[in-house]
């Protein structure tokens, strides 16, 4: 209901005790009692608790109830195969289940031929699978996945899982191979007709400021070609796709189309740092166009009104902001800003 109670899921029910007696309220029409409910495949509908006994009927019914078992047994499990590290997968997998076992299932060798970024943002962001190591540092053909149930002793989640990510891999396959018939010189035009923000204009507009900001800065020709090539794989199938693999996805097609290593890198470093814990573009050519497009955001978002204000930032201004800052910081830049 419009400017009723917001909870970011449907309240079902509530279970409120202080000591034998319920704690009487309602919210959104729901009201407190001494009922639960247990896991939503293998648990009773409705199970009777007492403060006693709340987190062992709990798990009778299939739900871990401390978030901290859960993480145990998902780190327990995955200590049996030869996972990427990766604490936030952990830490959504353990909040998105209530009885968490992990299990392996393998790809066929040939998508390996894709780069690895693209392959373990389709295991990780879309499927919410941790990729595994071969032994020497690579990606083998194998994956790991938690589910929410004890066991799968048929095989039928295994499978299921496996011919998710090979439709997902071979959706990816196809938009690679489908974006090399254009370079990313050839699709600057197409940004005309991608909006970077309505009163600021088009990315191609965008890309003209950051060329000039880039050699304001003191960047080279190599960094002037980066700011231009820049935004150009938002055009891209594959980033079209999978939208977290932009400025990744321009990197490595500026590297297979033959541009100069200090380019494609900068072009797939442009967005560093995306957080303060993040490393910032590991080179000079990099630093100096994550600068341009930066400084080029906060421009222009100043100049026409859109400034954050308490906890809204839509365009991430207090981001781009600490991340000039970091750069400056750590790559040793001297800048009059």
């Amino acid at each position: 209901v419009k400017g009723g109670p917001r909870f970011i899921r449907p309240i079902r029910w509530i279970a409120a005790l202080l000591g034998e007696e319920i704690v009487p309220f309602e919210i959104a029409g729901v009201h407190s009692g001494a009922l639960t409910s247990g896991h939503r495949r293998l648990g009773a509908r409705e199970i009777a608790i007492t403060t006693a006994d709340y987190e062992q009927r709990l798990r009778d019914h299939y739900v871990i109830l401390s978030a901290e078992q859960r993480r145990e047994k998902i780190r327990k499990e995955l200590a049996g195969f030869a996972v990427k590290v990766d604490p936030a997968l952990l830490e959504t997998l353990v909040y998105i289940t209530e009885y968490p076992t992990a299990i392996s299932g393998s790809f066929d060798s040939q998508f390996l031929a894709l780069p690895e970024e693209v392959l373990v943002t389709v295991m990780r962001h879309h499927q919410k699978y941790f990729s595994v190591e071969d032994g020497h540092g690579g990606l083998a053909p194998r994956f790991v996945a938690v589910m929410n149930i004890p066991s799968d002793p048929e095989g039928f989640v295994q499978r299921g899982n496996e011919r998710v990510l090979r439709a997902r891999f071979n959706d990816a396959r196809f938009f690679w191979e489908t974006d090399q018939k254009k370079t990313l010189a050839g699709r600057i035009p197409d940004l005309a007709h991608v909006t970077f923000q309505a009163k600021l204009g088009s990315y191609l507009e965008k890309t003209e400021r950051m060329r000039a900001l880039a050699n304001d800065l003191g960047g080279d020709d190599h960094a002037v070609r980066a700011a231009e090539l820049s935004k150009c794989d938002l055009t891209t199938e594959l980033v079209k796709e999978f939208t977290e693999l932009q400025g990744v996805v321009g990197g490595l097609y500026a590297r297979v189309q033959g541009e100069p290593e200090p380019v494609w890198q900068a072009i797939y470093d442009q967005y560093k740092p995306e957080s303060m814990e993040d490393r910032i573009p590991r080179n000079r050519t990099g630093q100096i166009v994550s600068l341009a497009d930066k400084l080029d955001t906060l421009r222009g978002c100043f100049r026409v009104g859109m400034i954050p204000s308490g906890s809204r930032d839509p365009f991430a201004l207090r981001r781009a902001a600490q991340g000039v800052v970091k750069i400056l910081v750590e790559g040793k830049i001297e800048l009059q800003l």
